[in-house]
């Protein structure tokens, strides 16, 4: 099975190691933005014993 490259429709053997290493940073920075858009945000609460008291 040889993978082929979304871009160019070439397959990862036939492409130079310039091309598979600027095709891998694209892929990894899209892949981070995703991950980090789909993060839901957080809020954490400190609660301490004289907070709650009234």
């Amino acid at each position: 099975m040889v993978a082929m490259n979304d871009v160019s429709g070439e397959s990862f053997a036939e492409m130079s190691g310039d091309e598979l290493k600027a095709w891998f940073d694209q892929r990894f920075a899209e892949k981070m933005a995703q991950q980090e858009n789909s993060k839901t945000p957080r809020l954490s609460i400190m609660v301490t014993k004289g907070s709650l008291r009234g």
